[in-house]
């Protein structure tokens, strides 16, 4: 909520009872769900609740936005521990400073490489490329692998997964097949994108099989192999 700055708010509810003479909370203030309707009404409601998004405020409760909202930047860190619900549109704005989300926060970014080529696992078995930690939350994982060429290779088909398991696939729909004709050349698989919804943590897994008579000296390459993850909400 850092980045946020209310600039039009047609009223709120859910927050107990106005009254005629609304107070102006402090910058600071901690405001519950049953006391905070009783400070805004719909006639002051933008230079109150400026005033909160100015400072460090804690508000609880589950308060009700209604009508058109638009958030720009604030100077303050209010807080809000209850759930918020907008009934009207909602602009908020992207950073443009560069920096990233924090942890626990949409917009959490999180990737892994390998350390060094990985080398394949026999016939038609799936080898971890490369893996990430993610916490509780709604993620969106993406991934591609490169099978580097490499001599004395007789390779009919390379895979690329998306899964929760180190050596097998868990899910098959996110898996990139990709066939050769007894080729050698450098190969990159991109399974589709995999929505992971947990409310605990899991490791995430890249991983590769190949099928192949003549092996040679093809490996998964580890600087051109990348799994990453964001938090969509």
């Amino acid at each position: 909520m850092k980045s946020f700055f209310l600039v039009a708010l047609f009223s709120v509810s859910g927050w107990g009872q106005t009254t005629s003479s609304p107070q102006t909370p402090s910058s600071n203030s901690t405001l519950q769900g049953q006391s905070i309707g009783t400070q805004i009404q719909a006639n002051s409601t933008r230079t109150q609740l400026q005033e909160l998004l100015k400072g460090n405020a804690t508000i609880t409760g589950n308060p009700t936005f209604t009508g058109n909202v638009t958030f720009s930047t604030i100077t303050g860190n209010p807080t809000f521990t209850g759930n918020v619900t907008f009934n009207g549109p909602v602009n908020i704005l992207g950073i443009t400073n560069g920096s990233t989300a924090s942890a626990g926060f949409v917009g959490e970014y999180i990737s892994s490489t390998p350390a060094a080529n990985v080398a394949p696992g026999s016939f038609g078995n799936y080898v971890p490329i490369a893996a990430i930690n993610i916490s509780s939350g709604d993620w969106q994982i993406t991934a591609c692998a490169l099978w580097q060429a490499g001599t004395s290779a007789n390779v009919t088909q390379v895979a690329a997964g998306i899964s929760l398991n180190s050596t097998s696939l868990d899910n098959g729909l996110y898996t990139d097949y990709i066939s050769y004709n007894g080729g050698s050349g450098n190969v990159t698989s991109c399974p589709p994108p995999r929505r992971i919804n947990t409310s605990s943590n899991k490791t995430v897994y890249l991983i590769g099989e190949s099928n192949y008579g003549t092996l040679g000296t093809m490996v998964w390459n580890g600087q051109t192999s990348i799994i990453q993850a964001n938090r969509v909400r």
